[in-house]
């Protein structure tokens, strides 16, 4: 999809769209994937679960912070019309992600203990959480590279064919999962192995398709050429992604910090905190999808130099954003006790009451979150990490003193802490970007 010409509102909407029901659909699955876990395995296998996957979503925020760079430099490079350059960009892409994801995750698979003691996990659920989360660590390789292929699709136009590889692999991941714990009787360890299965399965369908695009877009000549991995384009691509690695990286490792307040508190709090966490996540990253679209736009129409279309679009993805914002906000409110009270199944009370507290206590973050991301967008294409680095920085300063001192006052309330630090980030950017001219001239 061209989002270089044609009404601005509608291109956007059209192209994040699939985007969002996509991202959606990923966390559904990951809901689905804890009800059936919660409500058919062993007790303690949510909290495992839950112990293992927030080293995961470290390693896969580093990962997907990568893959910002890229994107860019594909979006810009398809804006200017420069065949060569989306080529190398998708080749070197997908060899850094090999070697990078397997260099990120070999280690921690075999650490994997020691790293899960330093999270304060109960030692009655030590080991298995450690087993969790060596096969975690393959998926997470997987997902690297999913995640390239992905981002080049996305960036190229083509928002659609990763929404319906999510919906295929999710829908046939939910089949797996029920087979493997109503069929064969396993553990959690069949859910988590049928997950690897379908990672595979969406990678190599994002390869299919992104070779079957490239055909299409790319001349043949171009196409075949033979180029060995260029390591300037992940220099140049680490300019635009290198404040969106610290900032995943470092919103990872508060969430890990917030995490330890939550384990000490015991098995119910777990439980609760997975609960309330996917039922935010869930809605939220609908939300990022339209940022994430709008991300692609600045980049396309910076690529091909069309100023006009940078300015107009500002007041119309802000209202847009808020107005999705508000309907996500609807949303939470009126699914949170019944799909709460699913996901944590027989767990309790205490659980239950913890999961609701937690997702109604962030939905000051979905105004503030986008806001963010959408400044953070235009400041990034614009190559200004500079302000980005300080306002991540003050982002999880603001995040790790405060869920510190709110669980000192009553744990229920803890997730208060993003709402806190979010407002600080926004605040700060929204000061800070004035003293740019460029950033100025492109979007006031």
């Amino acid at each position: 999809m061209d989002l270089t010409s044609g009404n601005i509102r509608r291109n956007i909407l059209l192209f994040s769209l699939p985007l969002m029901a996509s991202f959606v659909i990923q966390q559904a699955y990951s809901i689905v994937d804890t009800i059936i876990v919660s409500n058919f395995c062993l007790d303690t296998d949510l909290a495992c679960i839950s112990c293992a996957s927030i080293i995961t979503n470290l390693l896969c925020s580093v990962l997907a912070g990568s893959t910002v760079g890229f994107g860019i430099l594909i979006s810009k490079a398809k804006g200017e019309n420069n065949e060569e350059a989306v080529m190398n960009t998708i080749q070197t892409g997908m060899v850094f992600f090999l070697v990078f994801s397997i260099l990120l995750n070999a280690p921690t698979a075999v650490f994997s203990k020691q790293i899960l003691t330093l999270t304060q996990v109960d030692t009655s659920i030590l080991d298995r959480s450690a087993l969790f989360l060596v096969i975690y660590c393959i998926s997470a390789i997987l997902f690297g590279l999913t995640g390239m292929a992905t981002r080049a699709l996305e960036n190229l136009g083509d928002s659609k064919s990763p929404f319906r590889i999510s919906l295929f692999t999710g829908g046939l991941n939910i089949i797996l999962d029920l087979i493997t714990v109503l069929i064969f009787h396993t553990d959690a360890l069949g859910p988590i192995y049928a997950t690897v299965f379908c990672e595979t399965l969406a990678l190599l369908l994002s390869i299919f398709k992104l070779k079957k695009l490239l055909k299409n877009e790319i001349s043949t000549a171009v196409r075949k050429e033979k180029r060995k991995a260029d390591w300037n384009v992940v220099k140049e691509s680490f300019s635009y992604s290198s404040a969106a690695v610290v900032q995943y990286t470092l919103n990872s490792f508060s969430l890990i910090f917030l995490q330890s307040f939550i384990n000490r508190a015991g098995v119910d709090y777990i439980n609760g905190f997975s609960a309330g966490i996917l039922l935010y996540s869930m809605l939220n990253n609908g939300i990022n999808g339209y940022g994430q679209g709008y991300q692609v736009f600045l980049s396309q129409n910076l690529g091909a130099e069309k100023k006009d279309r940078l300015k107009e679009s500002v007041h119309i993805v802000r209202f847009d954003s808020m107005l999705c914002c508000a309907i996500v906000s609807l949303l939470l409110i009126v699914l949170v006790n019944p799909v709460v009270r699913f996901i944590v199944g027989t767990k309790g009370e205490t659980a239950v009451s913890f999961g609701k507290h937690y997702a109604l206590c962030m939905i000051p973050c979905y105004f503030l979150g986008i806001l963010n991301q959408l400044k953070g967008s235009r400041l990034r294409v614009t190559k200004h990490n500079d302000l980005l680095f300080k306002g991540t920085i003050l982002l999880n300063t603001v995040l790790v003193l405060s869920s510190f001192f709110i669980s000192r006052v009553n744990i229920n309330f803890i997730s208060l802490s993003y709402s806190f630090a979010a407002l600080a980030q926004l605040t700060f950017l929204t000061i800070s970007e004035r003293k740019y001219e460029d950033v100025r001239l492109l979007f006031s």
